[in-house]
């Protein structure tokens, strides 16, 4: 569950037209490659969209030219104090990143892409380095001393034992 909460509060719905918004944050971008999969991923909720040809971006198996999905729009569903919630993007990307709090939707440059793999560390990866400004939203970690918080330096971001979390 804590995974879903960080993606959810990571990519926030919110009744805003990136068309609009656009100019009002950066448009990020990152790859992801998991079980011989690579796909890209958007900070609006775009994914499988390879962004610099507008071309199919889920490729199998990787650096092969056959790609199966041309452009997927993030759904979820939680229960938010007891009731049902849910949100379904199109493949323009409705979402921005940032959070909500009593109605207001609030952004700064830290809500952004963060993206470690297993071999990252804080020196060769600043959002390794980072990961430590998501954990109140959700983010998750390895817990290596086991005292139940996250302690910079320590713990290890990321899921456990996955090659990479975006």
């Amino acid at each position: 569950m804590k995974k879903f909460y960080f993606l959810f509060f990571l990519l926030i719905l919110c009744s805003f037209n990136v068309r609009t918004t656009i100019a009002q944050f950066q448009l990020q971008h990152a790859y992801f490659s998991g079980n011989n999969i690579c796909n890209y991923f958007r900070n609006t909720g775009v994914f499988n969209e390879y962004y610099l040809n507008i071309a199919n971006g889920l490729i199998w198996p990787c650096g092969s030219y056959y790609s199966y999905v041309y452009t997927t729009g993030l759904s979820a569903a939680c229960k938010i104090d007891n009731h049902l919630a849910m949100f379904a993007c199109s493949y323009w990307g409705e979402l921005y990143p940032g959070y909500v709090s009593n109605l207001n939707g609030i952004r700064n440059s830290d809500f952004k892409i963060y993206s470690v793999k297993s071999y990252d560390n804080a020196t060769n990866n600043p959002d390794y380095a980072n990961w430590y400004k998501m954990i109140p939203y959700g983010a998750p970690y390895k817990d290596v001393n086991n005292n139940g918080m996250f302690d910079n330096g320590i713990d290890k971001p990321g899921i456990p034992d996955a090659s990479q979390t975006i």
